[in-house]
């Protein structure tokens, strides 16, 4: 995916990509990351915490919405009757927000190209800015996601 400026001044951009993905019992999740995020009561991150990310079941994830920085750009999801694997580059390689609701048989792998509401929070931006766009200069990222047998 690519996201021009195809403005005349400079604009802070910063993009993401969604995916929901069925999350049937029997679960596993991997991926590596340095820092996670401290919330306020709207959810919203104020400071940082070493983090390696999150390897393991449900039970080590169920419930989570977090937000890591410093992310390799590359996750595993292993249901009972498939692996999938996320691998991320460019300006998408550095951040992943990761949701697993309890209450519902989903989770999400989000790689996006800064950290939640960093335009706002200034202090956060060595994890990942928002970056402003002169006329013409574009974010740049791509996602393969690969799907083999269990």
């Amino acid at each position: 995916m690519t996201v021009r400026n195809a403005g005349t001044a400079p604009c802070p951009m910063g993009f993401g990509w969604h995916p929901w993905f069925a999350r049937p019992p029997g679960c596993t999740l991997r991926f590596a990351a340095r820092a996670t995020f401290l919330r306020d009561a709207r959810k919203l991150p104020v400071a940082t915490q070493d983090s390696a990310g999150l390897e393991g079941g449900e039970l080590d994830w169920l419930g989570t919405d977090a937000h890591f920085a410093g992310w390799d750009g590359l996750a595993e999801l292993r249901r009972p009757d498939m692996a999938l694997t996320l691998r991320a580059s460019g300006d998408w390689a550095h951040n992943l927000q990761f949701y697993a609701p309890a209450d519902h048989p989903v989770l999400c792998l989000e790689p996006v190209s800064h950290v939640p509401d960093v335009i706002n929070r200034p202090f956060l931006a060595p994890h990942g800015a928002m970056r402003v766009l002169a006329p013409g200069e574009a974010l740049e990222g791509l996602i393969t996601l690969s799907v083999a047998p269990a």
